[in-house]
């Protein structure tokens, strides 16, 4: 109020130019963070595709050696 200072007692207060930190991102994503990711994306997809094709073979294997059929050619081809 008016009276005098009193010791040990802080103030803090924010910069009028950090209060809006996040001011124009959503903006600024739109406008260069699509051409940023349409440059990233062959280093995206590419292993993403070769990681999936593995996955799909490993699968596909799985379920053959899983069903009758794989165990039928597992006992003629002396596995198990």
């Amino acid at each position: 109020m008016g009276g005098p200072k009193q010791k040990g007692v802080v103030t803090y207060s924010v910069s009028p130019f950090r209060q809006r930190a996040l001011k124009g991102t959503l903006h600024g994503y739109i406008t260069n963070g699509y051409s940023r990711a349409m440059r990233q994306a062959p280093y995206m997809l590419i292993p993403f595709g070769i990681g999936y094709a593995v996955y799909a073979w490993a699968n596909g294997k799985s379920a053959y050696y899983n069903s009758k059929e794989g165990h039928h050619a597992m006992a003629h081809a002396g596995g198990h």
